[in-house]
C-alpha cells in the first residue's frame, strides 16, 4: 500500500507539470462526485483514493497517448516548417486557391467494403473526441467510408463549435427564393444539408458556379451543369484541401513539381493542380499534418481514394480545432480516471467488508461451539427426564390397559345397539316409503277417474252442445232465407207497381239481401273436445313420467290407467271425426228445410202480392174520391220506405242505416221517411200491423250473424242458452208470418168493406 502511495504521488507530480489541465479537472470532479470522501476530516478514505488515482493514472496513460501528440502541435509547428529549407522563399496567393471539383473516377458509387481499413488508436480517439463535442453523431462506424455531404456538414460544423477565432468560421447559408443563387445544380433547398454545402460554397472554400463566376473561365463551362455529388465518397485531394482552404486564408503558390520535390508523391500528375497549394500547405505541418495523420507515410498519394470516417475525423480535429479536441480528450481522461477512482473506492469498500464479515463470522463461530456445548448438556438433561418419564408412563400404562379394556365392551356394546337402531330405521323408513306410494298410486287413480269422469261429462256436453247449436244453426239458415224470398217477392211487387205507374222507395238492401249465398259452419268443429283431448295427452304425459319415477307394481299399475287413458283419446278422436260426418248430414237436412220454408214464403208473398193488387185496382177505380186516392199512394210509400229501412244485410250498408240485434228486438239509428204534407191523422191499425210485421220480416237478417257468433264460441254454455232464445225468438216470427198470412186472407176477402169505409 505505501509503495502505491508513493508511485500515485510521484505520478500527481508528473501530471501537475506535464498535463496541468487535467489535474484541475480531475480534481473538480471528484470534489463534486465526492465531497464527503475527499474532506480533510475523511483521513481514513485518502488510502483508496491515492491508490485509485494511481490506477487510473496507470491506464489513462497507456489508453490516451493523443493528448501530448496535440499538445505538441503548436509547438513543432514553426519547428518543422523552419527545419524544411525546401518550403523558404515560397510566395502566398492573396486570395488562396479553392478546392477542386469531384473527379469522374469519384463520381461513381463504390462497391462492398470486403476488407475493412484499420483505425489508428488516435484516429479513434478523435472521433470519439468529436463525438463528445457533438460534431459527429454518435452512430456511425470509424470504418465505413465518408461522403461528400458528410464531411460537409461535420466542417461547417466542426468550424462553429470548434474555432475560436470568429474570422475563422463558417456559418450556414441562407435561401431567399429568386435572390439567392444556387452553387451546385444537384444541391435544392429540400436537400437536407443544402445550409452547410451552400455555406461553404458561398465561403469560397471549395469550387462551384459561385466561384466560376470569379475565376477567369470560358463561357461554355459557365453554361454547362455544375453538381457537387453529395452521395459520393470523399477523396483524399478534397479531405485535405477543403480543410486547408478553411484554416489558411493564405495558401502558397505551388504546382505538381513543387509538391514531388516537397512530399516526394510519385503520383503527383494525377493530382488536381487547384489542390497542390492545399497539400503543400498541409505537408509544411510535418508530423501534424492531415497527411502524416491520416495516411501515414506513403509515396503514392492516391488522390481519389475514398477515405474513412475516422481519417475524415482526425483532419477535423488538426488545426484550430487541436485545443478543442485536448480538452475534450483530457475531460474523457478525467472521466475515465474518476470512475476508476470510485471503482478503486468501491473495492475497498468491499474488501472492508469482506475483512469484517470474516471477524464476524469467527466471533460467531465460536458463540456457537457454546451455544452446542450449552445444547448438549441440556441434551443430557434432557435423556434423564425422558427415562424418569418412560418410568411414570410404564405405570400409567397398565392402568390404562385395565381401563381400555372396560371402554372396548362398552364399545362393542353401543355399536351392536346403533346397528339395532339403524336396522329399525331402515324399516321404518321402508314402510313409510311404502305407505306413500300407496297414498301416491291412490292419489294417482283418483285423479284418473276424475278426468274419465270430466271426460264422459264434457262428451256428453258437448253432443247436447252440437245438437242445440245444428238445431239452431239450421232454424237461423231458414228463417233467413224465407226473409230473403219475402224481400225479393216485395221487391217483384214493387217493380210490378212501378209499371202501372205507382212508385216506391226501397232501398238496395233487399237486392244484397236477395244476393247474399248461404251462411253455414262446419259443425264438425269441436273445440271443446279438442281441448278435452289435449287434456288427456297432457295428463298422459304426466303420469308417463311419474312411472319413470316409481317402480314395481305401482309403475304396473300406472301403466294401465295410462293405456286406458289412451284408449278413451282415441275414441274421442274417433268421435269428432263421427261427429264431422254428421254434421255434414244435418247440413244437408236443414238445406232441404231451408227449401220447404222458402216456398212457404214465396206463397205468403203470392198471397200478400194479389192483396195489394186487388187493393191498388179498387183504389184506382174509385174516381169520386179523389183526395181519399192520395192517401193510399202515400200509404204505399211509407210502406216502401219502412221496408227499405227495415231491410238489413249481413254486413252494414253505405245508406247510414245499422240494425242490430238488442234482446231479439229490432233496433235502428235511422229516421223514417218523411210523412207526405198531404198526410193527415195517424193510420189504421191494420196499416201498423203489417208494417210491424214486415220490420219483423225485413229485420230477421241479423239474426244470421248473431247466430253465427254465437256457433264459434259454442263451447259457452251462456252463449248457447243466447242461442236457444234466439231460436224461440225465431218461432214467434214464424208464427207472426203465418198470422199475417191470415190476415191478408181476410184483407182480400173483405175488400170491398174497406173501399166503402
Amino acid at each position: 500500500m505505501k509503495l502505491q502511495i508513493l508511485h500515485c504521488k510521484k505520478f500527481l507530480a508528473y501530471v501537475a507539470t506535464q498535463k496541468p489541465r487535467i489535474v484541475d479537472y480531475l480534481t473538480k470532479r471528484l470534489w463534486l462526485n465526492h465531497p464527503k470522501e475527499l474532506s480533510p476530516t475523511a483521513s481514513t478514505i485518502e488510502q483508496p483514493v491515492e491508490r485509485g488515482l494511481s490506477e487510473a493514472a496507470l491506464v489513462c496513460i497507456t489508453a490516451y497517448p493523443l493528448a501530448d501528440v496535440q499538445v505538441k502541435n503548436h509547438e513543432t509547428m514553426m519547428n518543422t516548417t523552419a527545419a524544411k529549407p525546401e518550403l523558404q522563399g515560397i510566395l502566398f496567393s492573396s486570395a488562396g486557391v479553392p478546392a477542386p471539383l469531384v473527379s469522374a473516377a469519384v463520381k461513381t458509387l463504390p462497391g462492398k467494403v470486403l476488407v475493412p481499413a484499420a483505425v489508428d488508436q488516435v484516429q479513434g480517439q478523435a472521433l470519439a473526441a468529436l463525438q463528445g463535442l457533438k460534431v459527429i453523431e454518435a452512430d456511425i462506424e470509424p470504418s465505413d467510408l465518408c461522403t461528400r455531404r458528410e464531411y460537409a456538414r461535420w466542417l461547417v460544423s466542426a468550424s462553429s463549435a470548434l474555432s475560436r477565432n470568429t474570422t475563422s468560421k463558417v456559418y450556414q447559408a441562407m435561401y431567399i427564393q429568386n435572390i439567392t443563387e444556387l452553387a451546385f445544380d444537384d444541391i435544392t433547398p429540400e436537400d437536407p444539408d443544402f445550409a452547410s454545402i451552400q455555406g461553404l460554397a458561398e465561403a469560397g472554400l471549395i469550387s462551384s458556379k459561385l466561384s466560376r463566376h470569379d475565376i477567369s473561365s470560358t463561357l461554355d463551362e459557365d453554361q454547362g451543369p455544375f453538381h457537387f455529388s453529395p452521395e459520393s465518397p470523399l477523396s483524399r485531394q478534397d479531405l485535405v484541401s477543403w480543410k486547408m482552404a478553411l484554416e489558411k486564408r493564405l495558401l502558397p503558390e505551388a504546382d505538381g513539381k513543387m509538391l514531388r520535390q516537397v512530399s516526394g508523391f510519385i503520383d503527383t500528375d494525377k493530382i488536381h493542380p487547384d489542390a497542390c497549394p492545399a497539400l503543400v500547405a498541409d505537408l509544411s505541418a510535418g508530423e501534424q499534418g492531415i497527411i502524416a495523420l491520416a495516411f501515414g507515410y506513403t509515396r503514392l498519394f492516391q488522390p481519389d481514394k475514398p477515405v474513412t470516417k475516422a481519417q475524415a475525423a482526425i483532419a477535423l480535429a488538426t488545426g484550430e480545432a487541436s485545443d478543442m479536441v485536448s480538452e475534450e480528450l483530457a475531460r474523457i481522461e478525467a472521466e475515465s480516471m474518476a470512475e476508476n477512482a470510485v471503482a478503486a473506492h468501491s473495492a475497498l469498500v468491499a474488501q472492508v467488508e469482506k475483512d469484517i464479515n470474516g471477524s464476524f463470522e469467527k466471533e460467531l463461530s465460536i458463540e456457537r461451539e457454546k451455544v452446542e456445548a450449552v445444547e448438549k448438556m441440556a441434551e443430557e438433561t434432557k435423556q434423564e427426564l425422558e427415562r424418569l418419564r418412560s418410568e411414570r408412563e410404564r405405570d400409567n400404562i397398565s392402568l390404562m390397559r385395565e381401563q381400555a379394556a372396560i371402554e372396548s365392551e362398552m364399545e362393542v356394546l353401543s355399536k351392536l345397539r346403533y346397528e339395532l337402531e339403524e336396522q329399525l330405521q331402515g324399516l321404518m323408513s321402508n314402510k313409510v316409503e311404502v305407505s306413500h306410494e300407496k297414498e301416491r298410486i291412490n292419489k294417482l287413480r283418483k285423479e284418473a277417474e276424475i278426468e274419465n269422469q270430466e271426460i264422459s261429462r264434457l262428451q256428453y256436453e258437448l253432443e247436447v252442445e252440437r245438437k242445440a247449436l245444428s238445431i239452431a244453426r239450421a232454424w237461423a239458415e231458414d228463417e233467413a232465407k224465407r226473409a230473403r224470398e219475402q224481400a225479393k217477392a216485395l221487391e217483384e211487387a214493387r217493380d210490378s207497381w212501378e209499371r202501372r205507374g205507382i212508385k216506391v222507395m226501397v232501398d238496395s238492401d233487399l237486392r244484397e239481401q236477395e244476393s247474399a249465398g248461404d251462411t253455414w259452419l262446419d259443425s264438425s268443429e269441436q273445440f271443446a273436445v279438442e281441448e278435452t283431448v289435449g287434456r288427456a295427452e297432457n295428463l298422459l304425459a304426466k303420469l308417463k313420467e311419474m312411472a319413470r319415477e316409481v317402480g314395481g307394481r305401482c309403475r304396473d299399475i300406472i301403466e294401465k290407467i295410462i293405456q286406458k287413458i289412451a284408449l278413451v283419446v282415441s275414441n274421442l278422436r274417433q268421435w269428432i271425426s263421427n261427429a264431422g260426418e254428421q254434421g255434414e248430414d244435418l247440413k244437408n237436412v236443414a238445406i232441404s228445410r231451408a227449401s220447404r220454408s222458402a216456398t212457404e214464403v214465396q206463397q205468403s208473398i203470392a198471397e200478400l202480392r194479389l192483396a195489394v193488387k186487388v187493393g191498388a185496382k179498387r183504389v184506382v177505380g174509385d174516381s169520386e174520391a179523389p183526395k181519399t186516392l192520395a192517401n193510399p199512394f202515400a200509404r204505399l210509400r211509407s210502406f216502401g220506405s219502412s221496408l227499405s229501412e227495415k231491410a238489413m244485410a249481413p254486413k252494414q250498408p253505405n245508406t247510414g242505416l245499422f240494425v242490430g240485434l238488442n234482446k231479439g228486438h229490432i233496433v235502428t239509428k235511422k229516421e223514417l221517411a218523411p210523412r207526405p204534407s198531404d198526410r193527415k191523422g195517424k193510420s189504421s191499425k191494420r196499416v201498423l200491423f203489417v208494417r210491424n210485421l214486415i220490420r219483423e220480416v225485413a229485420g230477421f237478417a241479423p239474426y244470421e250473424k248473431r247466430i253465427t257468433e254465437l256457433l264459434k264460441v259454442g263451447k259457452d254454455k251462456r252463449a248457447l242458452k243466447v242461442a236457444k232464445r234466439k231460436l224461440g225468438t225465431h218461432k214467434r216470427a214464424k208464427k207472426k208470418r203465418e198470422e199475417m198470412s191470415s190476415v191478408l186472407r181476410k184483407m182480400r176477402a173483405g175488400g170491398g168493406g174497406e173501399k166503402k169505409k
